[in-house]
């Protein structure tokens, strides 16, 4: 194993770690979006923040300006997505009134925190490879 791959690995390990946890306090306390959801949102976010950092060792070239990812676009196209999903968490809810589904949350705490696991997740992973540090 190359020191990347062990590096990937950890850091995938830490977001899922980081998002379970939030996701175990939520359905600890009751809340929609639980351990699944944040686990999935922190490594999905990881995994894609990790695209600008390995591309040169993924693609085995060294990248130019001209082909390159840049990682604040990355990031951006994470929070738009994870927008989205919050948007549609807000709406569902919203939208079936019935006995069975909770009530419509007055802190909008599923996408609120779902955005936070994400932003985290994204911030931690765009530092430097721990082999370059």
């Amino acid at each position: 194993m190359t020191q990347d791959v062990i590096d990937i690995a950890l850091r995938l390990g830490a977001a899922l770690a980081a998002g379970g946890l939030i996701g175990i306090e939520r359905s600890f306390h009751g809340r929609p979006a639980g351990f699944r959801t944040h686990a999935l949102v922190c490594l999905g976010s990881a995994l894609l923040m990790l695209i600008p950092t390995y591309q040169a060792s993924w693609l085995g070239f060294a990248v130019d300006n001209n082909f390159s990812t840049n990682p604040s676009r990355m990031a951006q196209g994470i929070m738009t997505g994870i927008g989205f999903l919050g948007a549609g968490v807000i709406f569902k809810q919203a939208s079936s009134p019935s006995a069975a589904s909770p009530p419509l949350p007055r802190s909008g705490s599923p996408p609120r925190s779902a955005f936070f696991t994400a932003s985290a997740s994204s911030t931690r992973q765009s530092s430097p490879p721990l082999s370059r540090c």
